[in-house]
């Protein structure tokens, strides 16, 4: 093992000792368990706004795996693989579930089927692309 994470450790424990010397043993404490608490508030408050953040990052991600599997899906037909049909069936789910006043589930719905029609679309080119690449 190297020996700067060790000479760290001994560092920061000494530049503790230090804090507590100077400051009185109790005090530290006392103000080391109140920077734990807060942390730990901290955390909580974060936490607190997650669904917040979720109502609008779903709706943004399920947007943004639409938005590449409409060229991913046209790149693949070109190749010469099979895509028309999962355009337009992905491509009116979508619009079905992503509609106007779409609810969270909705949303979450509309991303897992464009996510999972991006991927299929990808795997294809991938697919594609490597046997082209050993038939050459």
């Amino acid at each position: 093992m190297r020996s700067n994470p060790i000479i760290l450790i001994w560092i920061v424990s000494l530049l503790a000792a230090l804090v507590a010397y100077v400051f009185g043993a109790n005090y530290t404490l006392v103000a080391a368990w109140a920077l734990v608490v807060y942390a730990a508030q901290w955390v909580d408050m974060q936490l607190s706004l997650l669904p917040n953040l979720a109502a609008s990052f779903i709706p943004a991600l399920a947007i943004g795996a639409f938005v590449a599997f409409v060229p991913l899906t046209i790149l693949s037909i070109r190749a010469g693989n099979r895509g028309r049909l999962a355009l337009v069936l992905v491509s009116s789910v979508f619009l079905l579930l992503a509609g106007r006043d779409a609810s969270r589930k909705e949303w979450l719905e509309a991303l897992l089927v464009a996510g999972f029609g991006a991927l299929v679309m990808t795997r294809r080119l991938r697919n594609r692309a490597s046997v082209t690449l050993r038939a050459g």
